[in-house]
């Protein structure tokens, strides 16, 4: 199978695969093993990585192989059951969630807020309390601007 700048193949597993809008691309094993190589890679350096069983592993748009062998499994197949899960995700990981599942743009100006991570679990809330909680996480104030949502450093508000 390919999926954005990666092939993965099944050998006799269970397994998720996601690709991001950076071309990378994530693969989380349940069971079975997955060999996971970047597309990119020329046959002679090519750097097969073999996932098992609660390992994950990620192909960044360089073609690099990140391999976790403790995965929180779980956690990373909650979108397949309806959860949006952050542990300690970093914003840009919180902000192409959101784009992905309200179709909302999540904007942080402020390198500070920006460098921050998330821990927190959201089942089927709607749009404007999932915003409301990261930002009230993060100590900051909430602007929205019809498919944008601004956080900037400052009191908490929510509108």
């Amino acid at each position: 199978m390919r999926a954005g700048g990666a092939i993965i193949q099944d050998v006799g597993t269970r397994f998720d695969v996601r690709c991001d809008e950076g071309d990378r691309v994530h693969v989380v094993v349940t069971s079975g093993s997955v060999l996971l190589r970047a597309l990119a890679a020329a046959p002679a350096h090519a750097t097969d990585v073999v996932l098992r069983a609660g390992d994950s592993g990620t192909i960044g748009a360089d073609g690099q192989a990140l391999v976790t062998r403790t995965a929180d499994v779980p956690a990373a197949l909650a979108w397949t059951r309806g959860e949006l899960v952050f542990r300690g995700a970093r914003v840009s990981e919180v902000a192409a969630a959101l784009r992905r599942w309200y179709g909302v743009e999540l904007q942080v100006p402020d390198p500070a807020l920006a460098g921050r991570h998330l821990t927190m679990t959201f089942t089927g809330e709607p749009k404007a309390r999932v915003l409301e909680t990261i930002a009230l996480a993060l100590g900051a104030r909430l602007q929205l601007r019809g498919d944008t949502a601004v956080l900037t450093a400052g009191t908490p508000s929510s509108r």
